[in-house]
């Protein structure tokens, strides 16, 4: 983790993370939202971030771009210390809620607005709406886009800055399939042009195509920071059929015993996370038994699967 003063000075981002928490606590009164939250976002990646509602996510991303002052603990985004957020917000974009707009406007004008207001390069408002799809669209009055176009245009805004880091929350609110689709296909490719991505959503399938990292809270504690693909592996369902059906409830208890977890179907199949040993440990426990089976192989998880585990049971980390 990074050191720091004992005035909260600049942090200095020995990791190369684009953002890092240490304890990060936030309280409101006897309330604790956010629970000494300890995490890191590598650069140059897509970061899920998820967890139930009131699970702290929103709060989480307030604190990181200096709309909330942390209870207790500290964080450095870009390498610099949350205390001084006016070091290092020029070089964040961030989308929370619903972005606002002029209706009135265009979405080129909106656009202009914020050049204007942020003192930014107006050359670059042509490259943002051709990213986010809206350069034939955007000489209508912003009045006139649909849900999907205001939220394209709310990332165009976010983009103008040209930041390192882009922080959003729930991108896809509102939208339909084939908008949410659009947003995922735009975020995967603003990670690629090198930009950090750090979303929270709900919207799990569409996380899955997308995210190299993922990180799990619940009730603002950190259930499981890492990448994803090593986790849905981890996480994978192990499908067990006896050959004789009636030869499924004893199987399942001997699993328990051994420390799994099975859920016998009624038709006689057993699910069972894989959390520890191997398919040939269970070859073998069920030949100890006499028992022969018809079925034994491992199925990757889901990220909606690993979700529910997490925050139903606890952390699987």
């Amino acid at each position: 983790m990074a050191n720091h003063d004992a005035q909260g000075a600049e942090l200095k981002d020995s990791s190369g993370a684009a953002v890092e928490t240490n304890g990060l606590t936030k309280a409101f009164g006897k309330r604790v939202v956010v629970d000494r939250l300890s995490f890191t976002v590598p650069k140059a990646c897509v970061a899920a971030f998820v967890g139930p509602n009131g699970a702290g996510k929103s709060t989480t991303l307030r604190l990181l771009l200096g709309l909330l002052r942390p209870t207790s603990g500290t964080a450095t985004v870009l390498g610099t210390s949350i205390d001084k957020p006016e070091m290092y917000l020029p070089r964040v974009g961030s989308l929370i809620e619903g972005p606002a707009f002029y209706p009135g406007l265009t979405g080129r004008g909106n656009l202009e607005v914020l050049v204007a207001l942020g003192k930014l390069r107006a050359d670059h408002i042509d490259e943002v709406l051709e990213l986010v799809g809206l350069d034939r669209r955007s000489g209508d009055r912003v009045a006139k886009y649909s849900m999907g176009m205001k939220q394209r245009l709310g990332l165009a805004a976010a983009l103008l800055p040209e930041p390192s880091l882009l922080i959003l929350d729930e991108p896809a609110n509102g939208l339909d399939p084939t908008g949410i689709a659009a947003m995922r296909t735009l975020l995967r490719k603003v990670a690629d042009l090198g930009i950090t991505v750090l979303v929270s959503s709900h919207q799990l399938s569409e996380l899955q195509q997308i995210a190299d990292w993922v990180i799990i809270i619940n009730q603002g504690v950190l259930r499981y920071q890492g990448k994803l693909d090593p986790l849905l592996q981890r996480a994978g369902t192990t499908y067990i059929s006896p050959e004789l059906p009636e030869d499924a409830g004893r199987l399942a208890e001997a699993l328990k015993t051994a420390g799994y977890e099975p859920v016998v179907a009624v038709s006689g199949r057993i699910q069972i996370i894989l959390d520890h040993g191997t398919a040939s440990d269970i070859s073998r426990l069920a030949g100890e038994l006499g028992i022969v089976l018809a079925e034994l192989h491992t199925g990757q998880s889901t990220l909606e699967d690993v979700y529910f585990d997490m925050t139903d049971r606890g952390s699987i980390a």
